[in-house]
């Protein structure tokens, strides 16, 4: 299954598909993602989106969630539930897809290591359950589950690892294409 998702990535990661999601990517984040965390930062004092939190105890996400306010607690609901919703969709394919586009350049066909292209999916995934998490934690309140607020803290721990092993993978691809370009010159 992972293979055929793999593959199916591979094929999907020509230039133009690549160059429109970066395009997709800063779009969001400048339409929709910086507005908000200034408009959310207004509302509550100055803090910040949970999502953004490298890190957190349940103690302090519930900090932040009592600055936010009925009116915050309501428009970061919403917030998670459209534009956070696509953006980390949007981030993962056009990271997929260029870890993709560069290993094919560095990699000769049927290469195990093209299947690095997943590694960035796994932030996807764990972005989509981190805002799961946040949205039952704003939607409870005032009450305060501990559990998920562990669960919302480690989904954001693991978005960020796999974030963090996506640069690593952005980093062996880009010189693996260019070792390979080096050599058919």
């Amino acid at each position: 299954m992972l293979l055929r998702l793999s593959n199916r990535l591979d094929r999907l990661a020509k230039a133009w598909v690549v160059l429109a999601l970066l395009l997709g990517v800063i779009l969001l984040s400048q339409l929709a993602v910086q507005p908000f965390s200034e408009q959310l930062a207004q509302m509550s004092g100055g803090s910040g989106l949970i999502d953004l939190k490298l890190s957190y105890t349940p103690e302090a996400v519930f900090g932040l969630i009592d600055t936010y306010g009925d009116e915050g607690r309501a428009a970061y609901r919403y917030f998670t539930a459209t534009s956070d919703l696509v953006f980390p969709v949007a981030y993962g394919l056009f990271l997929s897809l260029l870890v993709s586009w560069l290993l094919k350049r560095g990699t000769r066909d049927g290469s195990r290591m093209r299947m690095l292209n997943l590694v960035p999916l796994g932030a996807w995934v764990f972005d989509w359950l981190e805002n799961g998490f946040i949205v039952t934690m704003l939607t409870s309140y005032p009450d305060r589950s501990n559990g998920i607020a562990f669960l919302a803290a480690f989904s954001t721990a693991a978005k960020w690892a796999f974030s963090a092993a996506t640069i690593i993978v952005l980093a062996i691809a880009v010189v693996l294409a260019l070792r390979a370009k080096r050599n058919s010159a």
